[in-house]
């Protein structure tokens, strides 16, 4: 990337990457398919090498990695999928803490009223959030689909994942994001994940400029506004009448 200033993608969120899926997630899982990490017992649940993670998000921070050969250990891998996600999850979670209280009172229902309500939230995320989770899901199912060999069923998966997307009582979290791996299919029914969702080079060069903090902008803007003299013609400061107003701090 050109500039010296990081475009920090690894503190993204999902829809700050120009619609698409984030490389983060794709290249991740791409290469965790690459080494058969399907078969890989307790995947997600053990640990990697806490350097290497340091190193790949370090690089991911910046953006693609074009060689991924030094990185083989699936675990460490999945680690930084995790993490993308974490680090999110208590100011910024996947699914915003607004649905909350609906999808408590949804966990308490039949199974598939669970589908079809969580379902239904899900159409209201932002559309690129759909597609990664819709993306991420996928690779989870295929692993869950495996677990005679890597011992990681829907309930396993949904203890390590789950509480990197909801922010609340995990309890109620593992009764839903196990729905979801259950019944993937009627969820994402119409959510085809196709290549033009993943970022090409040329997007990377369009996205790379860091993502407006339009917050502070509004506060910056805010500041100013209140703080700003208004004009005053000369030939009314000549009037003994006019006081000058003074700037509040």
């Amino acid at each position: 990337m050109k500039g010296n200033k990081s475009p920090c993608f690894f503190t993204r969120l999902p829809e700050q990457f120009g619609g698409k899926i984030p490389f983060i997630v794709t290249d991740l899982v791409s290469r965790l398919r690459e080494l058969n990490a399907i078969n890989e017992v307790g995947l997600f649940r053990l640990n990697g090498s806490q350097a290497d993670i340091n190193e790949i998000i370090a690089k991911l921070d910046k953006g693609k990695i074009a060689d991924w050969s030094k990185y083989s250990n699936v675990h460490t891998l999945a680690n930084c999928l995790k993490k993308y996600f974490r680090d999110k999850v208590e100011k910024t979670p996947f699914f915003p803490a607004t649905f909350n209280n609906t999808l408590e009172q949804l966990s308490t229902k039949s199974e598939p009223e669970v589908t079809s309500g969580l379902r239904e939230i899900i159409l209201q995320l932002p559309k690129a959030r759909i597609y990664t989770l819709a993306f991420i899901g996928k690779f989870l199912v295929d692993l869950k689909q495996n677990n005679a060999k890597n011992k990681m069923n829907a309930s396993n998966i949904a203890i390590v994942i789950g509480p990197n997307f909801f922010n609340f009582d995990p309890k109620i979290t593992n009764i839903l994001f196990c729905n979801l791996l259950q019944h993937y299919d009627e969820i994402f029914n119409g959510f085809e994940v196709t290549e033009q969702l993943f970022l090409t080079d040329e997007d990377m060069e369009i996205i790379a400029a860091p993502p407006i903090d339009t917050n502070g902008l509004l506060e910056i803007i805010t500041l100013r506004k209140s703080s700003v003299i208004p004009y005053v013609p000369s030939y009314v400061l000549n009037d003994p009448n006019v006081s000058l107003p003074t700037r509040k701090v």
